[in-house]
């Protein structure tokens, strides 16, 4: 057999296994067994005002049989009217992933904190008609809430807003410059401007997970090597060392962005709920023993000691509880500023694996007991009857 025959056997054998992967893979996902390892969820998408936004009339399939349902709206969850129906007291949620319902512990929009809100006050008050929209995206800060509210929201003509962030803004905004690059480096066209070749490729499920496994492999094979775990702490690989204080950036762009979208609410004639987001206690992530045999609690400290590897690489533990903590003062101090409504998710939800996936994200039970907090705090400010 000569070498361009063998050659030609080996891709056609690679193309039968890589086409079998790729099939097996798509049903699976289509029964819920596998979640496609994409850098950005497939209901998600540009937007030239928002940068990203959910895609409109998009069902997505997740690993372990839950769904995403993403409205005409592009909102999470069942249709809505643009014209808010008579007698309807509206309420608008605001957020991040924590919001949205994060893919990895909210398999439904059933189990997100926003229809739990609205069916807990719903109960509470069955002489008002309550709809609470879930205009959660994952990634935004502070920031992505405000052009949210100012470019879709005002829309919807909502009676009350409610704003709940914390961690995002703990990680972006680490210099005056990421303000404006995060605008003038938007690059929103590069999504439409690869080739059809291209589209197919990254939009390959086996791709995605080769692309996904072979670093992960490569480390494991170089921490052998090394005799290093490679759970070395979140402060291995930075070349300056970590911060224990909150960046003055942070705190500022955090003001800024909540102040002003309290003034742009004040003027649509909406009310507005601040809550302090839930997290929890930030774990000593540099001795660590390796073990595959981990109790809740352990795994829950493994998850976070990721998390501040990738989003908090600028901050050591203790800088990273007290920029949570001066966010949440100045989430205080501007509500009693402005006469908002202030609720303390934070001090109501236990910093435990019952409740908690990782260091912000809950489970469902952790979001009933969000959403059941949430509304103590409203219900005396809705008004009984329309």
């Amino acid at each position: 057999m000569s070498i361009r025959t063998g050659t030609c056997l080996v891709l056609a054998s690679l193309a039968v296994v890589f086409a079998f992967a790729e099939i097996s893979a798509r049903l699976l996902e289509a029964y819920g067994h596998y979640a496609p390892k994409r850098s950005v969820p497939a209901y998600m998408g540009p937007n030239p005002f928002l940068f990203s936004t959910l895609i409109p009339n998009r069902r997505t399939a997740l690993g372990g049989g839950g769904s995403v349902e993403v409205n005409s709206l592009g909102f999470r969850g069942a249709e809505i009217a643009v014209e808010k129906p008579p007698g309807t007291f509206r309420i608008v949620a605001l957020g991040g992933s924590t919001t949205f319902g994060y893919h990895l512990s909210i398999k439904s929009t059933q189990d997100t904190y926003p229809y739990k809100l609205e069916q807990e006050l719903r109960r509470r008050l069955p002489a008002r008609q309550i709809e609470v929209v879930n205009a959660g995206v994952p990634g935004y800060t502070m920031r992505m809430s405000l052009l949210n509210f100012v470019t879709r929201i005002t829309w919807l003509d909502p009676d009350m807003i409610i704003v709940y962030h914390g961690a995002n803004d703990a990680s972006a905004f680490r210099s005056q410059d990421d303000l404006a690059r995060s605008v003038v480096e938007a690059d929103i066209t590069s999504v439409h401007a690869i080739g059809t070749l291209e589209r197919l490729i990254f939009g390959s499920y086996a791709f995605l997970d080769l692309r996904y496994r072979i670093p992960r492999l490569l480390s494991k094979l170089e921490a052998g090597r090394d005799g290093v775990s490679q759970r070395r702490g979140p402060n291995a690989s930075q070349p300056h060392p970590p911060r224990d204080v909150p960046l003055p950036s942070t705190l500022a762009a955090h003001e800024r962005h909540l102040r002003d979208l309290v003034l742009a609410a004040r003027d649509a004639g909406t009310r507005v709920a601040v809550v302090r987001q839930a997290t929890v206690a930030v774990p000593d992530c540099t001795s660590r023993p390796d073990s595959h045999r981990r109790n809740d609690a352990e795994q829950l400290q493994d998850l976070i000691c990721m998390q501040i590897d990738r989003y908090y690489p600028h901050l050591d533990r203790r800088g990273i509880e007290r920029t949570l903590e001066s966010i949440a003062e100045i989430q205080r101090r501007i509500a009693d500023e402005f006469d908002l409504i202030w609720i303390d998710a934070n001090e109501a939800i236990p910093d435990t694996p019952e409740y908690h996936s990782d260091m912000c994200h809950l489970w469902p039970a952790g979001t009933a007991l969000l959403a059941r907090t949430i509304a103590d705090g409203l219900e005396a400010r809705i008004p009984a009857t329309p």
